[in-house]
């Protein structure tokens, strides 16, 4: 079986080592040529990374000493328990759903979030947010101030969502304010099956998807579409 691994570089080689060596006494060819499963041996970091640069490739997830992995659904020292089940296909998949951003006829796909963030941090954006489900409008705020808002993911929900004032939920997509100005309520919960649509009505913007370094900038009046994507986390569960 070819295996794609993802989070190797570091300074201490010994983990290398060990998986390398592992991989290679359970018959797993090490090859980012037409990978049939990603191996990420970081932290969350390198789901993120991995999922960008491999998307819906199915991923085993592990956790490494010393780095954060609350995403990581196993510990790296029981590498050997899980390489063998890799190896004879004893896995199944959990599908995590993703989101989808459509801006200048491009798209582009999330596992965690899309944020919207000012440039100027003295200046508070100014943006108006419409949520529909089919026909019906769910959500409608024209002109909202603050810093920008976060599109995100269930999987995505305990991280920077989090952290400007939403909860984690399991099921649908979520929308948080970040310092909003003029809102009394900072998040927003709905289906997945939803659309949003956001305007800038003022500033500059920043438009960032999970963690990849390159941003994108958003002029005033400039449109921006979300939905749930059409592709999905394929993350590996190894069966007892």
């Amino acid at each position: 079986m070819k295996v794609a691994l993802f989070g190797l570089i570091e300074k201490d080689k010994s983990k290398e080592t060990l998986v390398k060596k592992t991989a290679k006494k359970y018959g797993l060819e090490i090859t980012r040529k037409d990978p049939e499963v990603g191996i990420c041996t970081k932290g969350d970091g390198t789901i993120l990374y991995a999922e960008e640069k491999f998307p819906t490739l199915p991923k085993l997830t592990l956790r490494s000493k010393n780095h954060v992995g609350y995403k990581c659904t196993y510990d790296i020292s029981r590498i050997d328990e899980l390489f063998s089940k890799i190896s004879q296909k004893k896995y199944t998949l959990k599908k995590h759903i993703k989101i989808k951003c459509i801006f200048n006829d491009k798209e582009i796909n999330a596992l965690n979030e899309f944020q919207i963030h000012n440039i100027v941090t003295t200046k508070a954006l100014r943006f108006s947010i419409n949520v529909k489900q089919k026909n019906k409008i769910l959500f409608d705020e024209k002109n909202i101030i603050g810093d920008g808002c976060i599109f995100s993911t269930p999987f995505g929900s305990s991280a920077y969502f989090s952290s400007v004032g939403g909860k984690t939920f399991e099921k649908g997509l979520g929308l948080a304010l970040n310092n909003p100005y003029n809102m009394d309520k900072k998040a927003f919960y709905f289906d997945e099956d939803v659309v949003f649509e956001f305007i800038l009505n003022r500033s500059p913007a920043y438009l960032l998807h999970d963690n990849n370094p390159k941003t994108i900038t958003i002029k005033e009046n400039q449109k921006i579409t979300l939905m749930k994507s059409e592709e999905y986390f394929n993350e590996i569960h190894i069966n007892a």
